[in-house]
């Protein structure tokens, strides 16, 4: 039986509502890396595309990287970028149908297609490399950070003929992971403070 698997952490907090722990994924050919947010509620992966930085959040500075985008061919990128990818195989924009809290859901879509994503692990090992994923690239600045979803439920598209599996049933599939469970912690960004809570009378 396969042992757990520990996904890398980017060894950064961020988030627009907290100070959460992202995790590192690349997705496409070349590979274009993120840092991202788990989410129960989906079972595929979102990630920021250029339009959002290039539309309301025009002359923000440092756009991308305050989404989790990492520099790509040595340049600051604003976000995925699916038509440099030679993996990229467009399904069509559909809407966000998960985490409707966080956006108007009238009004938010997806351009969602398939490509290949690599799990960076925090142990020795190989990463996970998955092909044929689902992902959504989201323009709305209501999804700040990328989402890695970690539900079970399977992809399915009015033009695509085959049921499409989930980031974890595909790594149970292939002996990567031992179950389709999981565990998360956020982490402390206070870790490295002399004291918590601190206060006057604190030694």
């Amino acid at each position: 039986m396969a042992a757990p698997y520990s996904l890398a952490p980017s060894w950064t907090f961020e988030g627009a509502d907290g100070n959460w722990t992202t995790f590192s994924v690349t997705v496409g050919h070349p590979a274009q890396q993120f840092r991202v947010l788990p989410s129960t509620l989906i079972s595929e992966t979102w990630l920021p595309i250029p339009q959002g930085c290039e539309g309301s959040l025009t002359g923000l500075p440092g756009c991308g990287e305050l989404r989790g985008v990492e520099d790509f061919n040595d340049e600051p990128s604003l976000g995925f970028q699916s038509n440099l990818s030679t993996t990229w195989e467009t399904i069509g924009i559909y809407d966000l149908t998960a985490e409707q809290n966080l956006f108007d859901a009238d009004t938010a879509t997806g351009l969602y297609g398939t490509d290949s994503i690599v799990v960076d692990r925090s142990s020795a090992g190989e990463p996970a490399q998955l092909q044929s994923q689902v992902i959504a690239g989201v323009a709305t600045a209501d999804v700040w950070l990328g989402i890695l979803g970690v539900g079970a439920q399977k992809g399915n598209f009015s033009v695509k003929d085959e049921n499409l599996p989930s980031l974890v049933t595909e790594m149970k599939n292939l002996n990567i992971t031992p179950s389709l469970s999981f565990g998360y912690t956020a982490g402390a960004s206070y870790g490295n403070t002399p004291c918590y809570p601190c206060n006057s009378d604190a030694g």
